[in-house]
């Protein structure tokens, strides 16, 4: 495997060029894990039950985070450390939270998920 590095050390990498560049570590939260990705990673439901929409033209990498993923949210960023990659994303607001819920529990049912809360 000679000239490449490996996989934490290449997410190191990113991870630092992401916090120079793009963040303040003030406006980041840390400890965030993915509870599900739905519609192919065009949404990212995290363990507190926060509902994110993914900017498209990171849907190609965030439908592949796996769920208990350890993410970072910063701004309107989230960060899988686990990959190293990053994905814009807005959080939804309460009001469109229940509605997107009802959704992604319309979703889940018809492919035959359950979603515990």
């Amino acid at each position: 495997m000679r000239g490449s590095f490996p996989n934490n050390i290449t997410a190191s990498i990113v991870l630092i060029i992401l916090f120079s560049f793009n963040a303040n570590a003030d406006d980041c939260e840390k400890g965030h894990r993915v509870k599900q990705v739905i519609d192919l990673g065009q949404m990212i439901i995290l363990e507190d039950n926060s509902i994110w929409e993914i900017d498209n033209i990171d849907n190609a990498s965030t439908e592949h985070w796996l769920p208990g993923a350890k993410i970072i949210e910063c701004e309107d960023k989230l960060i899988n450390t686990d990959t190293g990659e990053s994905a814009k994303a807005e959080e939804e607001e309460a009001v469109e939270k229940d509605e997107k819920k009802e959704k992604v529990q319309e979703k889940a049912e018809d492919q035959g998920r359950f979603i515990f809360h």
